[in-house]
């Protein structure tokens, strides 16, 4: 799903040469969007379904994904795995739809190849610091969620970077959105937040199946500043970007990562440059 201008063509054409690389069974690639120019002709082009969001729910959080479980997103029957756009694919996705036995599947805690380590206190003291004051030059709403959330609200644990469905099967998750905006928005972090706590049962993906360029990836702090990213696992089929740095930004000549201090690097890195170069040159 694309829209707006944070991510160009350019992102949808190189997962689709990824997915087309590594996933054999028959199936069909869609992108949701607002703006179709620049897609590879190959990638079926549906408009993102209209829920009557507020202008906020475009510009934080990615609550307009929720619009793949109405009923008009689909017209055809079948198991969909949702991917985002700064996602890199790395091996095999059949497992993806082989292991799904028709349930509910999103990242979860046991989805990681090992689990993220605690860092100190100062370390989150000082995030929530810089967040604090991008809110603030940004001019818009922050989130109230974690603060004042209601009662009954499970916090979250669900990560909806690479999800998979049953379509037409959670139609309601969208409906009870629609019914009351404004309560979804102030009361849950994000739209995975929202649509976790819609769900009777869900499923994390299997372990070995998927890592995070921040949790398992990245170097320690002090080390960082003059080591760029491990590549992945061989095991591993996806690589989540979740929040800053993207992709892009590992490959850009000379980009220095200052968006998630104290972990800085400088220059391009060579695993994420070729996997780019691959994919977005054919």
């Amino acid at each position: 799903m694309k829209w707006g201008s944070l991510y160009p063509a350019e992102y949808v054409n190189v997962l689709y040469n990824a997915v087309k690389a590594n996933l054999k069974s028959e199936y069909r690639f869609i992108c949701f969007t607002d703006n179709h120019a620049g897609l590879l002709p190959e990638i079926e082009v549906r408009p993102i379904v209209d829920m009557e969001l507020p202008e906020r729910a475009w510009q934080s959080g990615a609550w307009p994904k929720i619009s793949v479980f109405t009923r008009e997103a689909f017209d055809f029957e079948g198991r969909a795995l949702f991917i985002d756009l700064d996602t890199i694919i790395t091996g095999d996705l059949e497992q993806f739809f082989n292991t799904s036995n028709g349930s509910f599947r999103a990242i979860g805690p046991n989805s990681w190849t090992k689990s993220k380590k605690r860092k100190p206190a100062i370390y989150y003291l000082g995030k929530r610091l810089i967040a604090s004051l991008k809110n603030k030059r940004k001019n818009t709403a922050t989130d109230v969620a974690t603060e004042k959330r209601s009662p009954g609200i499970k916090r979250n644990t669900m990560g909806t970077g690479i999800f998979a469905f049953e379509i037409g099967e959670h139609c309601d998750i969208a409906l009870r959105l629609m019914a009351d905006v404004d309560f979804a928005l102030n009361n849950y972090i994000f739209e995975q937040h929202f649509v976790e706590n819609q769900l009777q049962h869900w499923e994390p993906w299997p372990d070995k199946t998927i890592c995070s360029l921040k949790y398992h990836l990245r170097r320690p702090i002090w080390q960082s500043f003059w080591r760029h990213p491990m590549r992945p696992p061989e095991d591993i089929s996806i690589v989540a970007f979740h929040g800053d740095p993207r992709p892009i930004d590992m490959v850009q000549k000379m980009h220095n990562s200052l968006r998630e201090f104290p972990h800085m690097w400088f220059g391009k890195v060579k695993w994420v440059r070729d996997y780019w170069k691959t994919f977005s040159d054919q």
